[in-house]
């Protein structure tokens, strides 16, 4: 075990990534890439298929708000590589990396204020000491017999088992319980610059187009200014009345800005004359007839089809 501090944590990070062999495990509640790190991500992930697994979380204004944890420029780096896995989970606030045969357990977010602001601190540990050092399966084997010998000493207790001597077991685990918000994987092309990637989930970029900052149009501006009375009518109502499947219609809000992909009001949303409404217990969503008329007489084919 090697302890860690400040600049040194940054260096053993660089360390672990270029040596990186068949995947790299990056766990921070916060993620900001600075150049060197994007530098040595690029360099070794950018012309192989290694496996590159990150989860983040612990967003500070709502559940779902990723680019809260995330930042967007970051997020559209790591699209730039072929085999990527991306999840979220806002309970998780640890700070762990890891490569096939060591981690670094640290204080530091991979976060560029962190990293070059706060005074942090942590350890390097190997783990998998047959690919870190060749080592035959037969003697890696017996060194994990001994290991786990003298680990049930020091405990006392006869149960003692892998998972709670490594702690990658663990934060793989807890991954698997996150939500998958991006995931691509090399292709069969090539470019010069490496593996082109075929993308198979991304929750993110459908969230960035939602978020980007939107004003109403004139016709919208218009028809909130000259009605002189707003009639109000719940989404499932409206659909009813204009013919359309339910989800259609929410998809239609949706691409038109006035509503996130969680179904929730956006900025946009509210600016037109969205709102919230109680009944019997249930809070739903209320759209201004006449914009929902206008929205479907504009939209620029059949929705559904």
């Amino acid at each position: 075990m090697e302890f860690l501090y400040e600049e040194q944590i940054e260096s053993a990070l660089s360390d672990l990534i270029i040596e990186s062999k068949d995947k790299l495990i990056i766990v921070s509640p916060y993620i900001k890439l600075n150049e060197r790190i994007k530098d040595k991500l690029k360099s070794k992930f950018m012309k192989n298929n290694c496996q590159i697994t990150i989860l983040f979380g612990k967003s500070v204004k709502k559940q779902g708000d990723y680019f809260d944890s995330l930042n967007e420029d970051s997020f559209n780096f790591l699209k730039s590589l072929p085999n990527v896995e991306i999840y979220y989970n806002q309970r998780m606030h640890a700070k762990f990396y890891a490569n096939d045969f060591e981690y670094i357990l640290t204080s530091m977010n991979l976060y560029d204020y962190s990293i070059h602001t706060n005074f942090e601190i942590g350890f390097r540990q190997e783990y998998n000491q047959e690919k870190a050092e060749g080592f035959s399966e037969k003697l890696g084997s017996y060194m994990d017999k001994i290991r786990f010998k003298l680990a049930d000493t020091i405990s006392g207790d006869d149960d003692y088992n892998e998972e709670s001597l490594i702690p990658i077991q663990k934060i793989e685990s807890f991954i698997g319980t996150s939500d998958l918000v991006y995931k691509a994987k090399p292709s069969n092309h090539k470019n010069e610059n490496g593996f082109f990637n075929e993308v198979i989930t991304d929750k993110l970029t459908i969230q960035s187009n939602l978020q980007k900052e939107k004003k109403p149009t004139e016709n919208e501006m218009e028809l909130l200014g000259s009605s002189p009375k707003i009639i109000y009518k719940s989404g499932t109502q409206l659909s009813e009345e204009l013919k359309l499947n339910k989800k259609d219609f929410d998809i239609l809000m949706m691409k038109q800005g006035y509503l996130d992909e969680k179904k929730q009001i956006t900025k946009l949303g509210e600016m037109v004359g969205l709102k919230l409404t109680t009944y019997n217990e249930r809070t739903f969503v209320q759209f201004p007839k006449e914009l929902a008329l206008l929205v479907c007489q504009n939209s620029s084919k059949p929705i559904g089809y």
